[in-house]
């Protein structure tokens, strides 16, 4: 646990209650130190209004105004701090999504817990506040929530929770896609992942939620939810699933989930070349025209998806063996080309006179040096004898 984090955060709240108001740390932060998890983000709850809250301190920022929430910027940390939904602690506590996250402390770490979330998390139980259906009809994005928590912290979803979950799924085509990959993705790189996603095939969430539909032949194959647990990042998910099911319009795919340009470049790029990974394995040129943050990805999903242990370190290897580890790196550029070719030729010539340059210094041909490069250039034909 961060001291430093929530002694913040204890000063924040008495400035709140020398105002005349409650406050009281909530949430995650709650859950996490009952669990013994670090702890990065403590949010506040309060009786005071936004504008008692923003006049209190210097340096807010607006960010849900209009749901009460506005961020305490205070000693270099942030702090989300909340007016009470409802018209006090108790009635915000019963609007939460899961007894788990429906605790507050006080200043003094004074535990408020109506229900029951300490034997929750002792059991390992992931169960709605009050009624489940009302908890997933405000927001049906708390049924992925409640898998991401099974995925994190390999919780036990309680029946009744998991039964509203079943009844509410078609919802989730309601929620922005924005907020389903926030949850998706943390459901994805959790450390149960398999168990996850066993509860998303029981629930049928593939057939059900419209984002999924074109990789739920993956989601429902046993050997990719396996090959998942190798996977460190969401680029790697995506090749996996785009892979196994086929699914080879992979740029508009992923805008619909919108991903960033990097994410959609990445994947497109070692979805083209995995084929042939998967058949011959990993050259020193592949290292190279991957780069090796993209090359370790490709090798991770390689491995997964053939069930072996990624070679990562014959990777970075391979990528170290190198002459050149990128182009900018050959010793003639397109400029000093130019002045090589007759006045007639095409400059398109130039792209392709340097790809086969920087294919013969790869292979070891030639070494990196301008005269080298110049020489052979003319002994291979490409450029015309002095």
């Amino acid at each position: 646990m961060n001291e430093s984090t929530f002694q913040s955060a204890n000063e924040i709240i008495g400035k709140i209650e020398a105002l005349g108001h409650e406050a009281y740390v909530v949430g995650g932060a709650v859950r996490d130190l009952f669990l013994q998890k670090e702890i990065h983000d403590v949010d506040i709850t309060t009786s005071a209004p936004v504008n008692i809250i923003k006049s209190a301190f210097p340096k807010t920022i607006d960010v849900a105004i209009k749901h009460g929430t506005v961020i305490v910027q205070y000693k270099g940390e942030s702090f989300e701090v909340t007016s009470y939904r409802g018209s006090s602690l108790l009635a915000d506590l019963a609007m939460r999504d899961f007894t788990i996250n429906a605790m507050a402390l006080t200043k003094e770490r004074v535990v408020i817990d109506p229900y029951l979330g300490q034997v929750d998390i002792k059991n390992g139980c992931l169960r709605a506040v009050d009624d489940p259906h009302n908890r997933f009809i405000e927001d049906p994005l708390r049924i992925l929530r409640a898998i991401r928590f099974v995925s994190e912290l390999s919780f036990t979803i309680e029946k009744q929770t998991l039964e509203a979950m079943h009844k509410h799924i078609d919802n989730i085509n309601q929620v922005a896609v924005e907020r389903v990959f926030s949850e998706f993705k943390k459901i994805c790189l959790g450390n149960n992942v398999e168990k996850a996603f066993e509860i998303i095939i029981h629930l049928k969430i593939v057939d059900k939620v419209s984002y999924f539909q074109e990789v739920k032949h993956a989601l429902k194959s046993v050997d990719t939810l396996k090959s998942m647990c190798a996977c460190k990042n969401m680029t790697e998910v995506w090749i996996l699933f785009l892979f196994v099911s086929r699914y080879h319009n992979y740029k508009n795919f992923l805008r619909s989930w919108k991903q960033p340009k990097k994410v959609i470049d990445e994947v497109e790029t070692i979805m083209l070349r995995l084929p042939i990974l998967l058949q011959n394995g990993f050259t020193e040129e592949d290292c190279y025209f991957l780069g090796i943050e993209k090359a370790q990805k490709a090798e991770r999903v390689r491995a997964a998806l053939l069930h072996k242990q990624p070679q990562i370190n014959k990777i970075n290897s391979l990528f170290h063996q190198l002459p050149i580890k990128e182009r900018k790196q050959i010793k003639i550029n397109g400029s000093e080309i130019i002045r090589l070719l007759e006045k007639d030729e095409p400059r398109e010539r130039i792209g392709e006179i340097i790809f086969h340059v920087e294919k013969a210094i790869l292979q070891k041909k030639i070494e990196n040096k301008k005269e080298t490069i110049i020489n052979w250039l003319r002994e291979e034909g490409y450029i015309g004898a002095k």
